[in-house]
């Protein structure tokens, strides 16, 4: 019976996560469209995503495009490192 219901609470604890997630991923996907920005969501960390979609909806006006590539470790600095 413990088991049982020790299972359910767990299931039941994962349902929103995953509602979360897939908005989370929705947000992303739609913050790298409106910037043309050739990354696909599935391939991005869970903090990647937030990073940019938080940048997306800040108040600043510029230079969104330039922060989303940095968040991403594709911008100035991402490039100098990774070769």
């Amino acid at each position: 019976m413990l088991k049982t219901l020790t299972m359910t609470v767990a299931l039941l604890a994962a349902v929103p996560a995953a509602a979360d997630n897939a908005h989370l991923d929705r947000s992303a996907s739609n913050v790298l469209r409106q910037y043309n920005i050739q990354t696909p969501v599935s391939e991005l960390t869970s903090h990647q995503k937030h990073n940019i979609v938080l940048i997306a909806h800040s108040g600043k006006d510029g230079g969104k495009r330039a922060q989303i590539l940095s968040a991403l470790g594709q911008g100035v600095l991402g490039r100098l490192l990774n070769r």
